[in-house]
């Protein structure tokens, strides 16, 4: 038996060789850039220091996984080699991972594997593995750090600028440390020492966060693998690829009709000119993580990090998505607005007593059928909505704001005269569409109501900027802000 584990990791540390021999011919002899591919799997394996009966047990997989007809196959045996294939891929990203932290230089196909999830060229295709190549040399990172592939926001989590995405049970790291102590798992002294450490925070988030939004935005479940496979590719991978600036340009079409859907609302102090209250929008634009797949589902993952109100929630998208990105960033940004004002609402956000997006609509949807303000074709267009919803009033709330953004913006009728009240109350569009609209009958009354309401709060910021300069001082950044920010 040990003379069997001496030969295996011989033959691993030979394969390992070899590839990184042939890799660096091929690129001395200046053949073409697909050419520089070549023996990947050997050499990201090689490079990993998983133990070898793991290395040899994950090349049988890959090779297993290429050798099926029909790689989405329902079936028992491809079910169990996906699920075997996934339990390792996970491993070996977070051991390739850590070991490029502290490297200075990455391989090309180590630098594919940790963006794409890219294994092998043969499993990935010619054309293919020269396309993701090319599109790894030419990624720009986001100046703003807000827009990240997976290998670069797992980069922030193990250097501890951000914490952990919660898991799938809503909890975040820290809960999770809470529950293990409380369950006897852990001790204190090893919960304290767990806050602080880079490699166990970076193995919840992989753990937790990737692999469940990994097989959540690839679209189907059932049939998900982590590695990259040709056959997934169903349009041009330069085409569907979410860079950066393609994430910043679908936010910014949202934000130019929704000015406020990343306003924060908070309190603020002057105590030198006497005011002791003042409320100041802030915007917060959320992260967005782009996991290494070929998906067709984007997904809002979580309002804030941590307790803190302050700081930007957390959206899913596959890098190479297949689906319209303007169309799923809008139902995205519906998602972080009502789960955002069910956090701030706490245990009121249903609580029609206390007015907010969630409770009027929550009301709306719950007593339709006693509402004498909807129509019988209304109420049954409601019934229809919430079975296709299967109850879910936030699924609800999405597509009413899909339609409201898309469609009432343009002037294009959509929705009921009932829902367009609540949204156009907590989300109002920017000023020059409601200029556009002043003269539709289904918003003028609307604007000019939101008219009234919005003078007196510029009333009031008037008063405090008054106030300011009559005791010789300059107005702070914040009033002058929100003072512009009610103009929009």
């Amino acid at each position: 038996a040990e003379f069997a584990s001496k030969k295996s990791d011989f033959e691993m540390e030979y394969n390992f060789m070899q590839a990184k021999v042939t890799s660096a011919e091929k690129k001395e002899s200046g053949e073409d850039e697909l050419h520089t591919i070549t023996g990947a799997l050997d050499l990201i394996l090689g490079y990993s220091g998983m133990e070898a009966d793991k290395c040899k047990r994950f090349k049988e997989l890959v090779a297993d996984f290429g050798a099926l007809k029909d790689k989405t196959d329902t079936g028992d045996a491809a079910r169990v080699l996906r699920r075997e294939i996934t339990s390792i891929f996970y491993e070996l990203y977070e051991l390739v991972f850590l070991k490029s932290v502290n490297e200075g230089h990455l391989s090309d196909e180590v630098k594919m594997f940790l963006m794409f999830g890219f294994v092998d060229e043969k499993l990935a295709g010619e054309e293919n593995t020269r396309q993701l190549y090319l599109l790894m040399r030419k990624w720009k990172p986001d100046h703003t750090e807000r827009i990240l592939n997976i290998y670069e926001w797992l980069k922030k989590i193990y250097y501890m600028e951000v914490n952990p995405s919660k898991n799938e049970f809503d909890q975040d790291y820290f809960e999770f440390l809470k529950e293990q102590a409380r369950n006897g798992s852990l001790t204190q002294g090893q919960i304290e020492s767990a806050k602080q450490s880079a490699k166990l925070r970076l193995k919840f988030e992989i753990q937790n966060m990737f692999a469940s939004c990994n097989r959540l935005t690839f679209g189907h479940i059932t049939n998900f693998v982590p590695i990259f496979y040709a056959e997934e590719v169903i349009r041009p991978l330069d085409t569907c690829m979410c860079t950066p600036e393609k994430d910043q340009a679908a936010e910014a079409a949202v934000e130019r009709v929704d000015y406020s859907c990343f306003a924060r609302e908070q309190m603020v102090a002057f105590e030198k000119y006497e005011v002791n209250q003042f409320y100041v929008s802030r915007i917060v634009r959320p992260q967005y993580i782009l996991l290494p797949n070929v998906g067709e589902r984007c997904t809002f993952w979580q309002d804030i990090d941590g307790k803190r109100r302050d700081t930007p929630g957390r959206l899913m998208v596959p890098l190479f998505y297949v689906g319209n990105l303007d169309d799923a960033v809008i139902r995205m940004v519906a998602e972080f607005r009502w789960e955002l004002c069910r956090r701030i609402q706490g245990v009121r956000w249903n609580d029609v007593t206390d007015p907010s997006l969630t409770s009027e609509y929550n009301d709306y949807l719950q007593f339709y059928r006693k509402n004498s303000e909807l129509s019988a074709d209304v109420k049954e267009k409601i019934k229809s909505a919430l079975s296709s919803a299967r109850n879910n009033y936030r699924a609800v709330f999405v597509s009413d704001y899909f339609n409201y953004i898309k469609f009432e913006a343009a002037g294009s009728v959509r929705l009921s005269k009932y829902v367009r009240n609540i949204l156009f109350k907590y989300c109002p569009f920017r000023a020059e569409i409601r200029d556009s609209l002043a003269s539709n009958p289904q918003y003028g009354e609307l604007i000019e109501k939101r008219k009234i309401k919005q003078a007196q709060k510029v009333k009031l910021v008037e008063n405090t900027m008054h106030k300011i300069r009559t005791k010789g001082g300059e107005i702070p950044e914040e009033v002058a802000y929100e003072f512009e920010f009610l103009k929009m």
